[in-house]
């Protein structure tokens, strides 16, 4: 074989194939384990929701087999090959070797060696170990700019049971495919169908939607709970005011005042936070005295408020005026120029009267 380039393809390789090659040979390396394990966050998936593909991990049998294709590069087309499977292949870093076996045991090729991408377990795409559940919902769920998950998944299924030798799927790639079965009834992973995705896929944005609904409502019914808890809290001022001093009156043993609101001019519709009442009362113990601050304070408020108010509507009135003025000054400034379109055709007519000339058929 000489100084022949061989690439071993264990995933998307097996049958996505953007380089020259001169041979294709189905076969296996040993020592390895095929696992769903590595995030794609730029072909199956994105950076938001990550895809899942298949990595290689060693195995503590040294004869356990992972199945795929071996590709001869194309002579002179290696530099070429090794940069665009750089950038293809680039979440997998460095390249490693791995002896590889082909189905057909009087080939040639038997014993070569293949250059294979491995995905670092210390990468920050490599996903570990998890349950067949958790990967199929992931692999259903996921699609990125090289097409959906579940196709890879489809595709790389369909390549060992009609590629390879019986007894060729990994016993981890077959859990999952029992799990994408339950999830997608009549969906059996010899091939990819679309009818069955597409009926998940729909139950799932309608659960979605439905779920959307719910945090909408929940939201509503919470501001409303909130809004209803502030009015809860708000007491009329004149009559938190008198029950104050009735409350004093009583702890002094003494009757009971009439009223006593008369000289503090609270308005009847004038309400306060119940929490405000509270801290009245902690830092004043004489009724009149805290009343009389918080009502001086509160027309202060009302003032500025009043006063920026007409601030804003006067800008606004301003800024209305303005606009009118200048569309005003367009408009005459428009009909004067009509007038002088106008004068300006009455002398031309005029002269052309007077030079005898006709009007051409262009003119109107």
């Amino acid at each position: 074989m000489g100084g022949a380039v061989w690439i071993f393809g264990y995933g998307s390789l097996v049958w996505k194939t953007d380089f020259p090659y001169e041979k294709r040979l189905v076969g296996y390396v040993t020592g390895y384990l095929r696992r769903f394990w590595q995030a794609s966050v730029d072909h199956r998936g994105t950076h938001e929701k990550p895809g899942r593909v298949v990595t290689l991990v060693p195995s503590e049998d040294k004869d356990a087999r992972v199945w795929g294709a071996a590709y001869l590069i194309e002579e002179g087309k290696e530099e070429e090959t090794w940069a665009n499977l750089g950038i293809r292949e680039i979440t997998y870093g460095p390249v490693k070797s791995a002896t590889f076996y082909p189905k057909d045991a009087n080939s040639d090729a038997r014993g070569i060696f293949v250059h294979v991408y491995i995905a670092p377990s210390e990468g920050p795409l490599f996903l570990g170990p998890t349950c067949p559940k958790v990967a199929a919902q992931q692999i259903i769920s996921s699609c990125g700019p090289s097409g959906k998950n579940l196709e890879y998944f489809q595709r790389l299924i369909a390549f060992l049971r009609d590629e390879c030798p019986p007894g060729s799927l990994d016993q981890h790639v077959i859990e999952i495919q029992h799990v994408i079965d339950d999830i997608l009834p009549g969906n059996k992973s010899s091939y990819f169908q679309e009818k069955a995705y597409k009926e998940w896929k729909d139950a799932a944005d309608l659960a979605y939607k439905s779920e959307q609904e719910k945090q909408r409502e929940k939201a509503k019914l919470d501001a409303l709970a909130k809004k209803q808890e502030e009015e809860r809290k708000k007491i009329n001022c004149k009559k938190a005011f008198e029950a104050w001093k009735a409350e004093k009156a009583v702890k002094q043993k003494k009757p009971v005042p009439s009223s006593g609101t008369e000289n503090l001019n609270i308005p009847e519709d004038n309400v306060m936070d119940s929490e405000e009442l509270g801290q009245l009362k902690r830092v004043d113990a004489n009724p009149e005295k805290a009343f009389t601050v918080w009502l001086s304070k509160k027309n202060r408020q009302r003032a500025e408020h009043i006063k920026r108010t007409r601030i804003r509507q006067a800008k606004l009135e301003r800024t209305a005026r303005n606009q009118y003025n200048l569309a005003k000054d367009a408009y005459h400034a428009w009909i004067l120029s009509l007038d002088f379109r106008e004068e300006m055709d009455q002398e031309v007519e005029e002269k052309m009267q007077e030079l005898a000339l006709e009007r051409p058929p262009w003119v109107p």
